[in-house]
């Protein structure tokens, strides 16, 4: 009699176990996606807003990077605390009330977040991008960048990812006592929430990333985008280098049931197309670096109200348009490196579609410099960084239109090989 009154209790507390713990799982479905950045009507731009008429939207921005983010950081971090009182390797006896009162914090300040973001970027009154230069950190640019980031970040690392790996691990808490005893179950447990504590990492960096980029001036924000140009030419050097000493085998060129002719004519093309490339992501890599170093100048006597959000926008990706190309076509390489497949037509066009531009793509960032960058550079005869920089430009341009002009002819020579083979 006293062995089933211990069963019974024993199932009694396992079913009540799971459904103390099924409640957090719904809670937590509950407020998946219950934040929208939708606004029924979005405020006009006006060009005559004077920081004055911005309202309350000054506070509203400090009190967004100085208070919430941070809160909700913290209210992160106690959230993951709080799952060692529901997992069974922990705790055998779940307390769920803290790990429900840490969701309850998070949602209210993501509210608050997403609230402030909205009331910022889509609601009245709202600058014009021509005529933003005097507002300081309250212009179009910044809100439009500010958005993205934290919409990109409720939705997808909060809500998406963060939210569905602790769905996971608490689903697996609610399991029976006896499943939680084997062996695999609880190196699944542990992985759960491995994969957690690495979501959360990724969550905290992107609200230290975010609450810096608020505080950053606009001649800071453009030479942290030129900054990243060069981080992106330096890792497409690596990637052309290494294409350049395969000294591997590759498992299609080692597989007998590909013809030689087709295995030497994929070797010969990744190798001569990452030599080619080099000298352009070098010429690149000089270019923008000394670009970096006119505007760190430019940082010691910024003043804050100089740029305007159509200027800033140009000056913010114009860089993009010259490392992209060369760090796709390094991407290519390395994929078509890697698989055993033998080269396609589809392959080689898309070789050459991605450097095809490259002149045009140069001259277009040659001339957003000379209009959007220059006009701003200390003027001082003869020695300003202005006048450096334009100075190089002539031989720039001469000798990336030759090094594009070489690296198409690699390319376009290998098509007519293949045609002949």
């Amino acid at each position: 009699m006293m062995e089933r009154f211990d069963g019974s209790r024993e199932t009694f507390e396992q079913m009540d176990r799971e459904e103390r713990i099924s409640r957090i799982v719904d809670v937590l479905e509950g407020l998946t996606h219950r934040h929208s950045f939708e606004v029924t009507q979005p405020g006009s731009k006006d060009p005559s807003l004077t920081i004055e008429a911005m309202g309350k939207k000054p506070e509203i921005l400090e009190n967004l990077y100085l208070n919430l983010l941070p809160l909700f950081k913290s209210q992160l971090s106690s959230l993951l605390s709080s799952l060692d009182l529901i997992d069974p390797q922990k705790n055998p006896k779940p307390v769920t009330n803290p790990t429900l009162e840490a969701l309850s914090h998070v949602d209210q300040t993501l509210e608050g977040i997403v609230s402030a973001t909205v009331t910022l970027t889509l609601e009245s009154p709202l600058p014009d991008e021509d005529h933003d230069h005097h507002l300081e950190k309250l212009k179009v640019f910044r809100f439009s960048l500010l958005r993205q980031n934290i919409q990109h970040f409720v939705r997808y690392l909060i809500y998406h990812q963060l939210f569905r790996d602790l769905k996971d691990f608490i689903e697996w808490c609610a399991m029976p006592d006896s499943v939680n005893e084997d062996e695999w179950i609880l190196k699944e447990g542990s992985e759960l929430r491995e994969v957690i504590q690495t979501s959360m990492a990724f969550c905290h960096d992107t609200i230290d990333i975010t609450i810096n980029w608020c505080q950053k001036s606009d001649w800071a924000l453009v030479q942290e985008a030129w900054l990243r140009a060069q981080d992106s030419f330096e890792e497409s050097l690596k990637m052309f280098t290494c294409r350049t000493n395969r000294a591997l085998i590759s498992t299609m060129e080692a597989d007998p049931r590909y013809d030689k002719n087709e295995r030497s004519t994929k070797t010969k093309l990744i190798v001569q197309v990452a030599k080619s490339a080099i000298p352009l992501v070098k010429l690149g890599r000089i270019m923008v670096k000394k670009t970096s170093q006119a505007i760190a100048k430019k940082l010691i006597s910024e003043s804050g109200t100089e740029l305007n959000s159509r200027t800033i926008n140009q000056l913010y990706f114009t860089p993009v348009s010259i490392y992209s190309p060369l760090n796709k076509l390094a991407n290519i390489l390395y994929v078509f490196d890697r698989i055993a497949a033998v080269m396609r037509v589809d392959d080689q066009d898309d070789i050459r579609s991605s450097v095809q531009n490259l002149p045009k793509d140069m001259e277009s960032t040659l001339a957003d410099l000379t209009t959007f960058l220059f006009p701003f550079l200390p003027q001082i005869k003869n020695d300003s960084p202005g006048t450096q920089l334009k100075s190089f430009f002539p031989n720039l341009k001469q000798s990336w239109d030759k090094a594009s002009d070489q690296l198409m002819d690699v390319i376009l020579s290998f098509e007519v090989e293949r045609v002949v083979i």
